[in-house]
């Protein structure tokens, strides 16, 4: 009996440190795959957002260059007016 007793006591620390450290790392497997998953379905989220993001940009690429042209079109109309009325002038 004391023999057991000091087995226990001499292995015992030992046996308690090895249960904790794999108590511990279990626990902290599950919490990494747990923020690991989170983290990918974050990614998936921001890979989403990016693509409407870059959609957006595109229309709106597309709308600015037809406002240039409608600006460049109304530019050559007023100078076509500004001539006719000073050759109107000049008669």
């Amino acid at each position: 009996m004391e023999e057991v007793i000091k087995v226990l006591f001499n292995y015992g620390v030992g046996y308690i440190i090895v249960f904790l450290f794999i108590y511990d790392w279990l626990t902290n497997r599950k919490i990494t795959t747990q923020t690991l998953v989170a983290i990918k379905e974050s990614n998936e989220n921001i890979s989403k957002f990016l693509v409407s993001i870059k959609e957006d940009n595109e229309n709106l690429s597309k709308s600015l260059d037809l406002l240039q042209e409608s600006m460049q079109n109304e530019n050559k109309k007023t100078s076509e007016i500004l001539k006719i009325l000073k050759e109107k002038e000049k008669k």
